[in-house]
């Protein structure tokens, strides 16, 4: 009851506050004067008490739009201003003058979920409203993507709108931020590796719709992974999968092959719409289309003869592409990502490894390595001759690198015997530092290059490690190396 008689006085104060509102002409505009700030501060007051904030943000956004609706009717007049004076909790967008034509304004449901409570975002079903967060015309959805520097042809249909408001409609919102924080640590990726091959950097939104950038996603049809690559086709392109790894689940491998796969794909059609329609439903589909098209090659024309989910594959492509460039546009805000943005390679060679000995030994949380290395389907790294990568955060792989002993001696079981372990491999660490050389003293030095880190260089030396260029360099691992030094690999 007191919820309802809350929601009352606020549905009574916004009428009157609407009431008292004094219009003044002026030679260049309308003026409304309407306290934006203080009706906004009891909106937000119920939100906050409210546990059904998305109705009532739905009932009270649609109120304010019809009140300055009839507004602008009745005074004839396109532009409408809210004055928001200060002092006052925030003021919308930072500016003290909001002038929008009356029907762009942004509601009350806008301001709070962009200003207000960014982290809230749990569409209920009874949510009501189904609209953009900024509609857009044809003209401006057209001139946008044309602004797009691309390679691939991103026309602009009825198919294309329909993707684009898609992202763009409020219970998408999420899911956007979530892309877009989620882009920020695997597009770098992707970009480096499409760079490598040829391959315009643009097709890096191709994962959102085949994964939304989920690197352990797995269709009805047993696709897997960013790219989601079917269990033949993953073979094909060099990945292994078995009972213990999956590396279609491995952003950087699953990435290279995908890279090889559309760029055959481009070789086949000379066409990147019609290689986007391969990747999708197999080359076979196309070829079909294409004959049944009169021998066509454009891929809007041949659609009708492709399979249904094809038929809207480039639309939406086109659709990510544009969400993922305007997002800022519809005023949506990434999430952040909780995954370390700088991270390095590492490869496990003839030793089983399990992410607890990791974890345990460089308190990285468990969580993250799994995130980082999705491939591994029991969170251990199985000894094969060739090698498995083990990708870890950035500030981590140096300290990997001087524990590597340790971390493979690590019981997880015992955690005694870890203990005496890790003190007699530190004692006898310090032995060696604080003892004499007594070997010759001809080393064999290396001439750093532009872009040289301790761990590219011990990887060009067989048997060499960056603990021993730092042990026998007197370095510690935050030691800077320039181009041009000269330091000592090992003794000869």
């Amino acid at each position: 009851m007191r919820k309802i008689v809350l929601l009352l006085i606020v549905i009574t104060l916004s009428f009157n506050n609407i009431t008292k509102a004094q219009v003044e002409k002026t030679d260049s505009e309308l003026k409304l004067n309407f306290n934006a700030i203080q009706y906004d501060s009891l909106f937000i007051n119920y939100m906050e008490k409210s546990e059904n904030k998305y109705f009532i943000n739905s009932f009270i956004s649609e109120l304010h739009t019809k009140v300055l609706n009839d507004i602008q009717e009745a005074n004839n007049q396109e532009l409408i201003v809210l004055s928001a004076p200060a002092p006052a909790p925030y003021i919308p967008y930072g500016a003290n003058y909001v002038g929008r034509n009356a029907n762009e304004i942004d509601s009350l449901s806008m301001l709070w979920f962009t200003n207000i409570e960014t982290q809230v975002y749990d569409y209920e079903e009874n949510w009501t409203r189904d609209s953009s967060i900024i509609a857009c015309t044809d003209s401006v959805y057209i001139a946008r993507l044309k602004n797009l520097s691309t390679v691939i042809n991103l026309s602009y249909n009825e198919r294309v709108k329909d993707y684009i408001e898609r992202y763009t409609r409020r219970k998408s919102v999420i899911t956007v931020q979530r892309l877009l924080g989620r882009a920020e640590f695997y597009f770098p990726i992707f970009e480096e590796i499409f760079d490598a091959y040829g391959v315009p950097l643009e097709l890096k939104y191709l994962a959102i719709i085949e994964s939304a950038l989920n690197p352990v996603a797995m269709s009805r049809a047993k696709a897997a992974g960013l790219w989601q690559f079917i269990y033949p086709t993953g073979r094909a392109y060099g990945m292994n999968i078995n009972s213990s790894v999956d590396e279609r689940l491995d952003p950087i491998k699953s990435t290279h092959a995908a890279a090889r796969y559309l760029k055959n794909l481009f070789d086949t059609y000379g066409d990147w719409t019609l290689a986007l329609a391969a990747y999708n439903c197999g080359p076979g589909n196309v070829n079909r289309a294409i004959k049944k098209g009169g021998g066509s090659q454009d891929y809007w024309y041949i659609s009708q003869f492709l399979p249904k989910e094809t038929q809207n594959y480039v639309p939406a492509y086109i659709g990510a592409t544009y969400i993922m460039n305007y997002y800022k546009e519809h005023k949506i805000v990434p999430l952040p990502f909780e995954l370390p943005l700088a991270s390095d390679t590492l490869m496990i060679t003839n030793k089983t490894l399990a992410f607890s000995q990791i974890s345990a030994v460089l308190g990285i949380p468990i969580e993250q390595i799994k995130e980082l290395n999705p491939q591994y389907k029991k969170d251990v790294i199985p000894a094969v001759a060739e090698g498995y990568t083990l990708r870890l955060p950035l500030e981590h792989t140096t300290a990997f690198l001087q524990r590597e002993k340790e971390i493979y001696a690590y019981n997880p079981n015992n955690a005694i015997e870890n203990t005496a372990l890790a003190s007699s491999q530190k004692l006898q660490e310090n032995m060696k530092i604080s003892g004499s050389e007594t070997a010759s003293e001809t080393f064999l030095y290396y001439t750093v290059k532009q872009g040289d880190s301790f761990l590219k260089i011990s990887q060009q030396f067989e048997n060499i490690t960056t603990f021993d260029i730092l042990k026998i360099n007197n370095l510690s691992d935050e030691s800077k190396i320039n181009p041009g030094d000269k330091i000592k690999i090992k003794r000869i």
